[in-house]
């Protein structure tokens, strides 16, 4: 009963957030469903420490997605907005290429980026989410989060440049 509850609760947010993030409706579905087995087994530990019951099981989803692309050795973002991306990495840049070309040139850069700076630049500007959300989401510290924010972008930057994307 409360696994169901539990999973009536959340199941539609934390499917959205793994298709977001799959190539295939079908691995978000059997993705979705293993972040609710793992959260069941898991739930004895759980530690209630103020923050969202939903970090928690964004926080399985998180991993679970890393480990599939490890596992596939690929990563697939569906939409990205590439002009607040691009103004992040390169303050005004001067012209953009088409919508498309950038858009797979960028899906190309970001997945170069090592796991811990491609999940930030996905959360920052792909999610929209803040500083402070992905620090509850992913239960580090703001500050950490602010310096990984700016080392991937700089390692954008640097894929951008190699690429020469503008």
């Amino acid at each position: 009963m409360a696994y169901a509850l539990l999973y009536e609760n959340y199941a539609a947010e934390i499917f959205t957030f793994i298709n977001g993030r799959v190539q295939q409706k079908q691995d978000a579905e059997d993705l979705t469903d293993e972040v609710f087995v793992r959260a069941w087994k898991a739930l004895s530990n759980y530690k209630d420490e103020g923050k969202p019951f939903s970090s928690f099981l964004y926080r399985i989803a998180r991993n679970l997605i890393v480990a599939n692309y490890r596992k596939e050795d690929q990563w697939q973002v569906r939409s990205i907005d590439t002009t607040s991306l691009m103004a992040a990495v390169d303050k005004g840049p001067a012209e953009l290429h088409a919508e498309e070309v950038l858009q797979e040139e960028l899906h190309i850069a970001i997945s170069k980026l090592k796991p811990d700076h491609r999940d930030i630049i996905v959360l920052r500007f792909i999610e929209g989410m803040s500083i402070s959300e992905i620090a509850e989401y992913t239960g580090r510290s703001a500050g950490t989060l602010r310096v990984i924010n700016h080392r991937a972008l700089k390692a954008l930057r640097t894929i951008i440049d190699e690429m020469d994307i503008s």
